[in-house]
């Protein structure tokens, strides 16, 4: 329709630390807390602990957008804490040595990429959560031994739903290997018509087959 409208989202499940991340994430809400938050509080120009002041109070405040709610406020300052500690430690980890070799590279980037997507989860984990009870519980719960499913046998593993979730994130997680690799956010449109059918096909099949079956609102409605 002639608009050209911004790119909101690259890979930001594939940042290997926080700063990355939110210039990965929601692009247009990172760059709005960025200018009309952090750089008026007076962002990094006025020393080493104001800076860390103002990454707090601009994701705190970037936390309390999304709702007047105690786990919007704790998300908030959980994720400026990040920023917060690897501002910190940033030089120290830039005057580590870097390993020569090409390969060594690539697995210690993937290294940080698989430690930093937990972070992440936790994160959304503190988003989603609809109270801070509710929050506790989620956190017990992910202390909460869960071998049981593996001595119980592969027939409980499939009924209680995850080896149908590793289903269905798998082609996403190729998908998302693709688009980096081949640094393309949109690698299905330059394929084959043939190619495309049957992702789209797998796609639709996709939605009949996990869709919700009861109506559930968006959740950026709330905000």
């Amino acid at each position: 329709m002639g608009l050209d409208i911004c790119l909101n989202f690259n890979l930001p499940y594939l940042a290997a630390n926080p700063s990355e991340f939110w210039r990965r994430w929601h692009i247009s809400l990172s760059n709005w807390l960025r200018d009309y938050l952090y750089i008026p509080l007076g962002g990094s120009r006025k020393g080493k602990r104001r800076t860390q002041i103002n990454l707090l109070a601009t994701m705190v405040l970037g936390g309390l957008w999304h709702g007047a709610a105690w786990t919007f406020v704790i998300w908030g300052a959980f994720q400026g804490v990040l920023l917060m500690a690897y501002r910190a430690l940033e030089p120290a980890i830039q005057k580590l040595p870097t390993p020569r070799r090409a390969w060594m590279k690539r697995l210690m980037r993937i290294a940080s990429v698989i430690v930093f997507f937990h972070f992440v989860c936790l994160g959304w984990l503190i988003f989603r959560a609809e109270s801070v009870g509710q929050l506790w519980q989620m956190l017990g719960a992910l202390f909460t031994p869960w071998l049981w499913w593996i001595i119980a046998g592969p027939d409980t593993f499939w009924m209680t739903g995850i080896g149908g979730m590793l289903i269905v994130i798998l082609p996403l997680l190729i998908m998302q290997a693709i688009q980096h690799v081949k640094q393309h956010l949109e690698p299905v449109a330059t394929m084959s018509p043939l190619k495309r059918s049957v992702v789209y096909a797998s796609l639709f099949y996709g939605l009949v087959l996990f869709g919700a079956d009861v109506d559930k609102p968006f959740i950026y409605f709330q905000f």
